[in-house]
C-alpha cells in the first residue's frame, strides 16, 4: 500500500510540475487547467507519506502547497479603481439557448465594447437586436461553432479578419482615441491547436499596433497559469484584466477561461449571468493609459 501511494505521489508531483512546462510543450498547457487539482492530491499523498517518515513526501507537500498558494493569489480581487472603458466579453453558445435577457444584461451595463463568440444561426437575430444601441459592428466568420463579432458604440475602422477564423479586429475612434479592439475564440489547448493559433495568427495581426492602446476580449479556452495567455500578452503590450475566479465549468470544475486584456492592464472586472450559454460574462471596466492618440482631441 505504501509503495502505490507513493507512486501515486511521484505521478501527481510529476504532473503538478509538468504544468508550468506549456512553454516547452503544449501539453503543459492543457495540464495547467488541473493544476489546482494535481496540486491538492499531491499535497494530500505528500503529507500522508510524511506523517510515515518518507523526507521526499514532505517536500512534495511543501512544493504542493507553494503552488497552492499562487494559484489562491491569482483568484483574489485587485484592489483597482474601476477605468472609464467597459467592455462586455461573452461566449453566447451556439445552440442558440441564450436568451433575450442578455441583450438586456448589455444595456444595463453601458458597455463601450461588446465581444462576442459563437455567434451563430441560432443567436444571430439577438445580436441583430442590439443595432440600436451598437451602431457599428464587426463580424468574422470560419470558426464552425459561430463567428466572433465586435459590437461598438463608437465608430469602427481598419477591420481586419484572420484567416481560419477565429479573431476579428477593428480600430474605435472613441472621441478622437483611437482603440484597436479585437474579439477572439481560441481553440482548446493541446492535442488541439491553440498554441499554433496564439503564437501564429494573433502575433501576425496583433504585434503591430500603431502605437494605439489595444483592448481584447475572448474565450482563451485557457486558464492564466498557460504560456498561451502569457505570449499574448507579452505580443500585444497588454495585460489581462483583474482575477476572474471561472467564468466557465466542467461538470461542477470551475475554470477561468474568458478574459479581457487590455494596454496597461489596470481595471475592474466582475462576473455577468450565463444567461442560457455556458460561459459567465466578463464585464471590464479599463483604466487605458494616456496615449498619442488622445492628442486628436486637441486639433
Amino acid at each position: 500500500m505504501i509503495r502505490l501511494t507513493k507512486a501515486l505521489a511521484l505521478c501527481a508531483a510529476a504532473a503538478l510540475a509538468a504544468s508550468y512546462g506549456g512553454g516547452l510543450h503544449p501539453a503543459g498547457d492543457s495540464l495547467s487547467v488541473l493544476r489546482p487539482v494535481l496540486g491538492a492530491a499531491t499535497l494530500f499523498l505528500g503529507l500522508a507519506l510524511g506523517l510515515r517518515g518518507w523526507w521526499t513526501g514532505r517536500v512534495l507537500a511543501l512544493g504542493a502547497a507553494a503552488s497552492l498558494a499562487v494559484f489562491a493569489w491569482t483568484r483574489l480581487p485587485l484592489d483597482q479603481p474601476p477605468g472609464e472603458i467597459v467592455v462586455y466579453q461573452k461566449n453566447m453558445l451556439y445552440r442558440g439557448t441564450i436568451g433575450a435577457d442578455f441583450a438586456a444584461d448589455v444595456r444595463e451595463t453601458g458597455a463601450d465594447f461588446v465581444t462576442l463568440q459563437e455567434v451563430s444561426a441560432a443567436n444571430l437575430d439577438l445580436v441583430d437586436s442590439l443595432t440600436d444601441t451598437y451602431p457599428y459592428r464587426q463580424d468574422c466568420a470560419g470558426v464552425p461553432v459561430g463567428a466572433v463579432v465586435i459590437l461598438s458604440r463608437w465608430p469602427l475602422s481598419d477591420p481586419s479578419c484572420a484567416e481560419g477564423g477565429g479573431l476579428v479586429t477593428a480600430v474605435a475612434d472613441r472621441d478622437g482615441q483611437e482603440i484597436l479592439v479585437a474579439a477572439t475564440h481560441a481553440s482548446w489547448p493541446w492535442p488541439w491547436s491553440q498554441q499554433r493559433f496564439v503564437r501564429n495568427i494573433l502575433k501576425r495581426e496583433l504585434s503591430e499596433t500603431a502605437g494605439r492602446p489595444v483592448v481584447i476580449g475572448g474565450d482563451f479556452n485557457m486558464v492564466p497559469e498557460g504560456a498561451t495567455l502569457r505570449w499574448l500578452a507579452e505580443t500585444t503590450g497588454t495585460a489581462r484584466i483583474g482575477h476572474a475566479p471561472r467564468t466557465f465549468e466542467i461538470r461542477g470544475y470551475p475554470i477561468a477561461i474568458d478574459h479581457v486584456f487590455a494596454t496597461g492592464g489596470q481595471g475592474t472586472v466582475e462576473l455577468r449571468p450565463r444567461l442560457g450559454s455556458d460561459h459567465f460574462g466578463v464585464l471590464a471596466r479599463i483604466d487605458l493609459p494616456e496615449t498619442a492618440a488622445v492628442a486628436a482631441l486637441d486639433r
